[in-house]
């Protein structure tokens, strides 16, 4: 048996209290505010700084060859 919840492809969840309080909490807003830029700086500083290497960075993007 299927799960109806499933099924109905308009189905989005309702928030709890708790989510709702979090969402609105002007402290928690902007201490995740600063967590983030503090992150983007970190990583911002290492790839600047040469610490990350080029074929660290681009997994995905073929190495060109020295022939």
């Amino acid at each position: 048996m299927h799960n109806q919840i499933h099924a109905n492809p308009r189905f989005a969840s309702k928030p709890t209290g708790s989510t709702l309080f979090w969402r609105t909490f002007l402290p928690w807003q902007f201490w995740r505010f600063c967590v983030i830029n503090l992150r983007m700086l970190v990583m911002i500083s290492r790839s600047h700084s040469g610490k990350v290497s080029q074929d660290n960075c681009c997994p995905f993007v073929p190495k060109e060859k020295d022939e």
